[in-house]
């Protein structure tokens, strides 16, 4: 079974190349300099791996050079001279093609599996080397991006906000309806008041004759009728004041959100990308300057070890313990003496590889000053972007309510005007009923007084429970009774959750090192990696340990660089056994080529027996001026 792979205009390459991976095996990528090689592993982990969604991958492709940097016009991995850049793999019938413009519009992409970017590839730029080598024993991210721990992790921190905005409301609401109940407790006891003195004033109203019981009745009804209206008066003076409330806090809110977005949109302009960009594109070439001065000079060394890695196969198949020296050609030199010269211009080598990957990790801290000012940019714009919608929304509740407020003014004006009329007919009444008997006369109207007093009373606790008689829940105003419900039982749910949610973290979290730890243990077993007891990830804080023979543990950062690629080496391989299985596709560069022969052999012994067993397509890429174009061929394994 063969896997079909075609590159169109992917950085280097421009135009169409085509190229078929054997399943099962491991299959090596033969190319010479700057004929292709790294866009081919780009182009593949493209593919594999679109789309990208989350921030911690994205900044990941734009490290690999699979995506442009944030802001830029440019599309990294197209090539300069074309439009776009496409890529596609044809298994078993089915076709994933990967198709961006120049712009960094994607025009289609599979349904990749972003993580492959983190765990699918072996190479000098992949996230794990490149933490290594700058020290950083912080490996949070394997358990924390690569496993299920990362959805349960952002699921409970919005649930955790949710709670404390929920509680907040409940205990507003609590308060709210303790007024509440004071309130009607009061008024209770008024109307109990109020009872009493309509008794005595009927028992008032027996003792007259009929005429003035007419009188009496009528000036009765007509009290009740304007303490009627004084209690409309004032639940619709609540209800106005709770209006006035609600527009007073949205013009606020507008306001506020105006002078939020002025101060944004003033920090948007004084970033400047364009000035940064052309700092870091400075910073940067003369970097890589500097970088292809040293891979010049490790060229010429590399040169000079073929040079006397040819003469001492030679010497050793012609059985001979000397030779003309390769470079004077006058001289005679030993197979030692040859040895030393290999040996001196590898170390040259593996020196100017070490520069070069510092040179590497700067050029990438200051890639990270445009990625940071575009982040922090694009959060910006998101923010004034949600709040022009919030106060398009705020506004249009605003523009409701000033219609609804003079209606109720013109309510209350009314009522008012009825009370004045209906007052006057009542002074006309209390004239009528006016006899020689005084002071009766005055017990009626003391008593009235105090009906209407007790009605003020009554209506001013009316008006304050229409103004807090209703909550707000969602987009639905309830009574707070019911609101308080509402939150209680959410609270109870979200509590639920939360507990849930932590469980499955922590559960994920340490399957997921649990399961890292054993098969790198078992990996080192196989691949016999002695000079290390132990190299795990800690429990606590997913730290990376590495401890020598006897337990001894030694920090990272004073690891020798050929550890570095070491440990990296087993991370990467284990990170793609346990966290990708089932992506058949793993993909290496030359990392692994500096190995001695004997670690080599069975690193690629163990990728051969992987691949057979898992039906994998091992890619392994290498360099080589013995070819003029990019080859793939089996790799053989002694």
């Amino acid at each position: 079974m063969k896997a079909k792979v075609e590159l169109q205009n992917v950085g280097g390459i421009r135009g169409r190349i085509a190229f078929e991976l054997g399943r099962g095996k491991v299959n090596e990528v033969v190319a010479p300099n700057a004929m292709g090689k790294t866009s081919f592993v780009r182009g593949l982990s493209a593919v594999l791996s679109a789309p990208f969604r989350d921030e911690f991958i994205i900044n990941e492709a734009i490290n690999l050079g699979i995506k442009g940097e944030r802001g830029s016009k440019w599309e990294e991995i197209v090539n300069i001279y074309e439009d776009f850049a496409k890529i596609s793999i044809t298994l078993d019938g089915d076709v994933k093609e990967y198709i961006v413009h120049k712009d960094g519009t994607v025009k289609k992409a599979p349904f990749g599996d972003e993580r492959f970017l983190l765990a699918g590839l072996l190479t000098g730029e992949c996230k794990t080397i490149r933490q290594l080598l700058t020290g950083d024993d912080k490996f949070d991210w394997i358990v924390s991006k690569l496993s299920r721990a990362n959805f349960y992790e952002t699921f409970y921190r919005d649930v955790k906000e949710e709670r404390e905005t929920i509680e907040s409301r409940k205990g507003e609401v609590e308060r709210k309806i303790q007024e509440i109940a004071e309130k009607l407790k009061e008024k209770e006891e008024l109307e109990k008041q109020r009872d009493t003195v309509s008794m005595s004033l009927e028992e008032i109203k027996k003792r007259l004759d009929i005429e003035k019981q007419k009188l009496l009745e009528k000036r009765k009804k007509l009290n009740v009728e304007i303490n009627k209206l004084k209690e409309d008066v004032e639940i619709r003076k609540g209800e106005l004041r709770r209006k006035e409330k609600e527009k007073e806090e949205l013009e606020r809110g507008i306001k506020k959100d105006k002078e939020i977005i002025k101060k944004l949109d003033k920090e948007i302009a004084s970033i400047d990308i364009d000035k940064i960009r052309r700092e870091v594109e400075k910073k940067r070439n003369e970097i890589d300057n500097k970088i292809n001065e040293l891979k010049n000079q490790r060229d010429e060394y590399r040169g000079s070890v073929n040079l006397f890695q040819d003469v001492l196969l030679e010497m050793e198949r012609g059985k001979k313990e000397e030779s003309l020296c390769p470079v004077c050609h006058k001289s005679k030199i030993t197979i030692k003496e040859i040895k030393a010269a290999v040996g001196e211009y590898e170390e040259k080598v593996r020196n100017i590889n070490s520069q070069i990957t510092k040179l590497n990790i700067e050029k990438e801290k200051e890639n990270q000053k445009i990625i940071e000012e575009e982040r922090k940019k694009a959060e910006r714009e998101r923010r004034a972007s949600e709040l022009v919608k919030s106060i398009k929304y705020k506004e249009s509740n605003l523009k409701r309510i000033n219609a609804e407020i003079p209606q109720i003014k013109a309510d209350i004006s009314k009522k008012s005007e009825n009370i004045n009329k209906m007052t006057e007919e009542l002074k006309i009444l209390e004239t009528k009923t006016k006899d020689e008997d005084e002071a009766l006369n005055n017990e009626i109207k003391q008593l009235e007084q105090t009906l209407n007093d007790i009605s003020e009373k009554i209506g001013n606790i009316k008006g304050f429970v229409e103004e807090y008689k209703k909550e707000k829940v969602g987009s639905v105003w309830v009574d707070p009774s019911v609101a308080e419900k509402m939150y209680s039982k959410w609270l109870t749910f979200l509590d639920v959750l939360m507990n849930y949610l932590r469980e499955m973290i922590h559960e994920h979290r340490e399957r997921a090192r649990t399961r890292f730890n054993q098969q790198i243990k078992e990996l080192m077993n196989i691949l016999e990696f002695t000079e290390f007891d132990q190299v795990a990830l800690t429990a606590d804080d997913y730290r990376l340990v590495v401890f020598r023979k006897g337990f001894v543990n030694q920090p990272i950062r004073t690891l020798s660089m050929s550890e570095k690629y070491a440990i990296a080496t087993l991370l990467q391989i284990t990170l793609k056994e346990t966290y990708l299985p089932d992506i058949p596709f793993f993909v290496i560069d030359e990392v692994i080529l500096s190995f001695d022969e004997n670690r080599k052999r069975k690193i690629f012994a163990d990728l051969n027996e992987q691949a057979k067993q898992n039906n994998w397509f091992v890619i392994v890429t290498r360099l080589s001026e013995d070819v003029n174009k990019i080859l793939v061929k089996p790799l053989e394994i002694k």
